[in-house]
């Protein structure tokens, strides 16, 4: 499971493989008058960020995200028990 910074990660990585590739092909593509230039950069962007950015890579996963333990009531439903400022208050 990829954890917010993660997630931050991710997305500066996404924007900075597409500036990087689409920017260069789309002057190029101006200088040429071709469009076909900006449309191969972007689906070669496009696969490329999908290879580094979807598969749940042990770099997403820096920062877990540590969970409240869960307590279980004499019913058996659990509760979530957390401390708001100095109260602690259960949600059912």
């Amino acid at each position: 499971m990829v954890d917010y910074k993660g997630q931050a990660h991710a997305e500066i990585l996404l924007v900075v493989c597409f500036v990087v590739i689409c920017t260069p092909a789309w002057v190029y593509g101006y200088v040429q008058q071709d469009f076909s230039y900006p449309l191969q950069a972007w689906a070669a962007a496009t696969v490329l960020s999908a290879l580094l950015i979807l598969p749940n890579w042990p770099i997403y996963n820096r920062n877990p995200i540590k969970w409240l333990p869960s307590a279980i009531s004499g019913n058996g439903s659990y509760i979530l028990r957390m401390k708001l400022e100095t109260k602690q208050v259960a949600f059912l």
